[in-house]
């Protein structure tokens, strides 16, 4: 073989990648050691640093306090069960025998009232830090100073037998098991004791479920005023009821009064004679026998 054909052709084979040895990105570095290391240094820092020592809350006095007192009661079966307003009924009111503060009244039965809330009757506490407010319609009392904490008061109808309690204003409540014919009848009531408009919105579920009211589902209630809602009128049912009220806008004084109207009694008597079957109708005015 001649000399030519053993020249090598000037190429180099690669020497192949030694296994096992690879670059470390410094930015990999960075991301992973540096957040470990402040982390380190944090908890070292907690844990030699002395502890704060343990104090209690500190509580401050309630210095101003609003209930809102129902009606006396409202006649149901109107179309327009807003517009009655009770004039017979007493409020009565109680706070601390020693508190030192006010304590006023705004009975919302006249329009003037409802329009201005600000301009409220004093109410003149006995000895015993107890007062009466003579008045049917919904009733706001507010209490001031040291007679903010301990204000209570409740609804008593003429008679004095049938007591509510009076209740801060609210954003929202449930009512069940209430009536809405026959001889039980709720009328729902929505007092705002505030100034500015207040908006409630009202959802009805009889024992199926939801019930379509479109009339309650939005409804604005002014300052001072009471919308009263009969149920009988609304949605019509000898089954129970369930309300879910939601103040989307304010607060309300919520309540619902219990119509009873008791059922004509009825009884019938069946005789058998030789005439064959004859029935007798007795009612509360008894009739002549058919």
């Amino acid at each position: 073989m001649s000399e030519e054909q053993v020249r090598p052709t000037g190429r180099r084979r690669a020497a192949p990648a030694q296994p096992g040895r690879r670059r470390i990105d410094p930015a990999i570095v960075a991301a992973v050691v540096l957040p470990l290391l402040v982390a380190l240094a944090v908890a070292a820092v907690r844990v030699g640093a002395p502890q704060p020592p343990a104090t209690a809350p500190t509580a401050e006095a309630r210095t101003a306090s609003t209930l809102v007192c129902p009606s006396a009661g409202v006649l149901a079966g109107t179309d327009e069960p807003d517009t009655v307003v009770p004039t017979d009924g007493v409020v009565r009111v109680g706070t601390g025998p020693d508190a030192d503060g006010d304590v006023t009244a705004s009975p919302l039965d006249t329009p003037a009232a409802a329009e201005d809330l600000e301009d409220a009757a004093d109410v003149a506490l006995d000895a015993g830090g107890a007062a009466a407010v003579d008045s049917g319609a919904a009733v706001v009392v507010r209490g001031s100073g040291g007679a903010a904490p301990g204000l209570a008061a409740a609804r008593f109808d003429a008679s004095g037998g049938i007591g509510t309690t009076c209740r801060t204003p609210d954003v929202g409540g449930w009512f069940v098991g209430l009536g809405a014919g026959g001889e039980r009848s709720s009328v729902l009531e929505l007092t705002n004791p505030d100034p500015g408009s207040a908006v409630a919105r009202l959802s009805l579920y009889d024992e199926s479920g939801p019930v379509d009211a479109p009339e309650i589902r939005s409804l604005v209630v002014g300052t001072g005023e009471t919308r009263r809602l009969d149920l009988a009128e609304l949605v019509p049912t000898l089954g129970d009821l369930a309300v879910h009220v939601d103040v989307t806008r304010g607060r309300l004084g919520i309540a619902a009064l219990q119509t009873m109207q008791p059922a004509r009694r009825v009884a019938w008597r069946h005789d058998l004679g030789p005439a064959g079957r004859r029935a007798h109708h007795r009612g509360d005015d008894p009739g002549p026998a058919r």
